[in-house]
């Protein structure tokens, strides 16, 4: 798909970005990932674009190839929100549209907020991007009504967990992974730094969920949602929509969690209509 690997040095550490150039007169794409998941997970989605402009799809901050020290503190999404911004800025694209998938809903959206306080108060020393558009796919936005349920469902113990986990983010084309995959997944999935994650997150819930405060999104929005989607469902796509100003919502049908994935061409189609717009 022509992409090229490159690291953004932040002083002692660096975040990990795929990149594919293009046009620079058009809006850089810039696709965040979820939780569980990594920079690979948007490869179907991508490979359906049709876009000339330059896309960039990093690992979040301590994922993937975007190593952080295991420190509980840096486990945060508004640490690794801000992190990312940093990243972004030292890249240097003047007009960006954000592509936020899960939890990586959550952290454009903190993007999004972050760079409108900058473009009301320029700091003269660091140069500043202008976000154009937002795309929120399955996007985190309040916590979950179930959250006991659904961090049981997202910290799989043994095989049969992630069987179950799989039928959450799926509707359809369900993954049948081998026994031996199955044990690396468990492994794989229940790191210290998951943990540090997700018991942050739920002792900063308040801070770290937006809920109305969403109403400062004042860009243009498409907020995609699977029908059956469990962990961000649509009555809760329902309220963000509501909250963000020019935001319209679209409900994939047949579908769950993982849309990017499963229906990568639908989305892909979606997505392109919102370009076009723009």
């Amino acid at each position: 798909m022509g992409f090229f690997d490159r690291n953004i040095n932040l002083g002692g550490h660096s975040v990990f970005f795929l990149e594919r150039s293009g046009d620079n007169s058009l809006p850089t794409l810039v696709f965040i990932h979820g939780f569980l998941d990594g920079c690979y997970g948007f490869r179907k989605l991508v490979k359906h674009l049709d876009y000339k402009g330059r896309i960039l799809i990093p690992d979040l901050p301590g994922y993937g190839r975007s190593k952080l020290p295991l420190i509980s503190y840096l486990y945060q999404i508004d640490v690794i929100a801000k992190i990312l911004y940093e990243a972004i800025r030292k890249i240097a694209a003047p007009n960006l549209i954000l592509i936020g998938h899960s939890m990586g809903g959550l952290i454009s959206q903190k993007i999004v907020i972050q760079n409108k306080i900058e473009q009301n108060e320029p700091i003269q020393s660091k140069s500043l991007f202008e976000i154009k558009g937002l795309v929120l796919l399955g996007s985190a936005c309040i916590p979950h009504p179930n959250r006991d349920e659904m961090k049981k469902i997202l910290f799989p113990e043994n095989e049969k967990d992630i069987i179950q986990l799989l039928h959450h983010l799926y509707y359809a084309e369900i993954p049948e992974p081998s026994w031996f995959l199955k044990r690396i997944l468990v492994s794989a999935w229940n790191v210290p730094k998951n943990h540090y994650l997700a018991e942050n997150t739920i002792l900063r819930e308040k801070e770290i969920f937006f809920g109305a405060r969403a109403k400062q999104i004042d860009i243009p929005t498409i907020i995609l949602v699977g029908e059956k989607d469990e962990l961000t469902t649509v009555s809760m796509m329902k309220k963000l929509n509501t909250w963000i100003n020019k935001s319209k919502l679209i409900v994939i049908q047949h579908a769950k969690h993982a849309i990017h994935m499963e229906k990568a061409e639908t989305i892909a189609v979606e997505i392109q209509k919102f370009l076009k717009v723009k």
